[in-house]
């Protein structure tokens, strides 16, 4: 992983630190921070589809960063103030650093806001 300097994103990865339930009986969990990185952003594209009848609009990055044990698709991502699954990890050379690709869904989108 050359050129350090153009890791100018930040992204924290969060894990579930615990399950309770609500007053109904519903699973809520509670995410913790496990980690701060810095990542340079590879790619990143918004696209607005329709889910269920409701415009929304899917966002997907991909991002390269430090390598960290540990990190599976069961836990989530924060990046520019938003919170996103995890939806592929690819090792870069041998434990050198992560190429993480996270996936935000159902923000509402323009399609419907006409």
């Amino acid at each position: 992983m050359k050129q350090i300097g153009k890791m100018d994103r930040v992204i924290t990865i969060q894990g579930v630190t615990a399950v309770t339930q609500d007053a109904n009986g519903v699973p809520v969990e509670t995410w913790g921070n496990l980690v701060t990185l810095r990542a340079k952003k590879l790619e990143g594209d918004a696209a607005d589809t329709e889910h269920g009848g409701i415009a929304v609009t899917d966002t997907r990055v991909k991002l390269q960063t430090y390598f960290y044990a540990g990190l599976t698709l069961e836990n989530r991502a924060t990046y520019e103030g938003a919170t996103y699954q995890i939806k592929h990890l690819s090792e870069i050379g041998r434990r050198r650093g992560l190429e993480i690709h996270i996936e935000l869904l159902g923000v509402p989108g323009a399609l419907g806001d006409q």
